[in-house]
């Protein structure tokens, strides 16, 4: 089907603001329970404006969040990344948390945002996991693992890696592990790293 200019317009902009995109594709759960559209509040646009000037400075992303909690922050992260890969082609986005249950809640997150995408925007899945989403026809994937176990990405090619409570990943790993990772994502257009955690020490 051939999309009038209008269409095109809107779709052009749903590929490239990402503001745009979230408050029209991206469903969050609240703490009412009810499931809304992701409008960023005041945290989470001092973050996007920091990705912006990110991209428009060096066009890659690497930024440390010091965070608070319920600000929303790895709700964005997770929401920006999945905006990246399931919109564009040959995109690997890697979420490595502290805990296997903050593993599951923040993919469990990320399935929320797939299952309820506006079926133009959301692509086909080849398979969908535990840990895994990948999409078909656009050769991207969203994969999450746990911090501590040797290894991590080794020999692989991230696009977007979210490293989530880096602060509390298991020490005798943590050094090898974000060797691994960091190595993994090369400084090339787009690519993003976000290192998020609460103080500890």
């Amino acid at each position: 089907m051939e999309l009038s200019p209008k269409l095109l317009a809107v779709r052009k902009k749903l590929r490239d603001d990402f503001r745009f995109y979230s408050k029209s594709a991206l469903k969050i759960r609240t703490k009412k329970g009810e499931i809304k559209p992701l409008v960023l509040n005041a945290a989470q646009e001092i973050l996007q404006k920091a990705i912006d000037e990110e991209l428009a400075t060096r066009g890659f992303i690497r930024i440390i969040i010091l965070k608070a909690r319920q600000q929303g922050l790895s709700t964005h992260v997770g929401g920006y990344m999945y905006f990246n890969v399931s919109q564009s082609t040959a995109r690997k986005a890697l979420v490595i948390t502290h805990l296997a249950e903050s593993t599951k809640a923040l993919f469990d997150m990320t399935k929320r945002y797939h299952d309820n995408c506006p079926e133009l925007l959301r692509p086909a899945t080849k398979y969908s996991s535990r840990r895994e989403l990948a999409f078909s026809t656009l050769d991207s994937s969203y994969v999450v693992a746990t911090a501590g176990g040797e290894s991590i990405a080794r020999g692989e090619t991230i696009s977007h890696l979210h490293a989530s409570e880096l602060a509390f990943w298991p020490v005798s790993a943590a050094k090898d592990n974000w060797n691994g990772l960091i190595q993994a994502v090369p400084e090339t257009k787009g690519t993003a790293v976000f290192i998020e955690s609460t103080a500890n020490g």
